[in-house]
């Protein structure tokens, strides 16, 4: 059986939209896990009015896409969890079905990352495409992978769970890296997988919010110290915050940037984050992966 893990925080409508095309899924058995992450739009109430058959989970306070998808992950009942972002739309009506026959010809697969459309339902979303290779020439071809976007993915559970499932530590933003790396670390096999296709419908993208400032640097001190080894991961370091460090430069957000540094590092000074190194042989598979 498969499990439909969805987070949701204040997007009522798009969850509703969502819920009518996961019911219209045929030739599949599922269950149905909503996590509100403290929606304050009516998002649970919604949910029970319109569908009263789905798992309704409700955070106290807003706890971050990690949390609140462990949660859904850990009451699942399934073997595979597939986990979609509230605000995709799942146009083809066999999604479930394929994503069931592409486990059972791939035993050896742990998880396959998604195709994610843009809202025009043809486009790529490109800012969702972190795979090393290039979305023009790959996005119609299965490869292996060290990515998966959190938009629209499925995992064997016991899988997803044995790897530590998703970092708490980490409120948003790089956490799909840290999941993909700790299961390759643990012998497994994550794919990209066209036919398994979603529609993301995102909000503006008029550039980065304070969150993003704050969160994007402080996700990547965490990454870092959690999965590199030290030379490997200064290497990181450098490049991605000195990255960061300029778009918040040139948008007048260095403070941000700066405390969302300063959170991360407090985080790992105080116990926060379990390091553990990547295996080399893990690293040597990424090298290989991106080529």
């Amino acid at each position: 059986m498969i499990s439909v893990v969805i987070p949701s925080f204040n997007r009522r409508d798009c969850l509703l939209e969502l819920l009518e095309d996961v019911y219209s899924q045929e030739n599949s058995e599922f269950e149905v896990i909503v996590v509100d992450d403290g929606s304050a739009d009516g998002s649970p109430e919604a949910v029970r009015a319109k569908f009263p058959q789905v798992n309704l989970m409700v955070n106290e306070t807003n706890s971050g896409c990690c949390v609140t998808r462990n949660r859904g992950i850990h009451a699942a009942c399934g073997q595979i969890v597939i986990g979609l972002d509230s605000d995709v739309t799942l146009a083809d009506r066999q999604l479930f079905a394929k994503v069931t026959r592409a486990f059972d010809e791939s035993p050896k697969t742990t998880g396959f990352a998604f195709r994610v459309f843009d809202s025009d339902g043809s486009t790529d979303d490109t800012p969702r495409w972190w795979h090393f290779a290039p979305v023009k020439e790959f996005a119609t071809k299965r490869f292996e992978t060290d990515y998966f976007s959190g938009t629209a993915f499925a995992f064997r559970r016991e899988q997803l769970i044995a790897a530590g499932s998703f970092p708490e530590h980490i409120f948003q933003y790089y956490e799909e890296v840290e999941v993909a790396y700790r299961m390759m670390d643990d012998g497994g096999i994550v794919e990209y997988l066209p036919d398994l296709a979603v529609t993301h419908h995102p909000g503006s993208r008029g550039g980065w919010s304070d969150h993003r400032f704050f969160h994007s640097p402080r996700s990547q001190v965490l990454l870092a110290v959690g999965c590199y080894p030290p030379v490997r991961g200064l290497a990181y370091l450098s490049t991605r915050l000195g990255r960061s460090f300029f778009r918040a430069l040139a948008a007048r957000r260095v403070g941000v940037y700066a405390k969302g540094i300063m959170s991360g590092v407090s985080e790992v000074l105080n116990g926060n984050v379990i390091r553990k190194p990547l295996k080399p042989s893990t690293w040597r598979r990424i090298s290989v992966i991106r080529g």
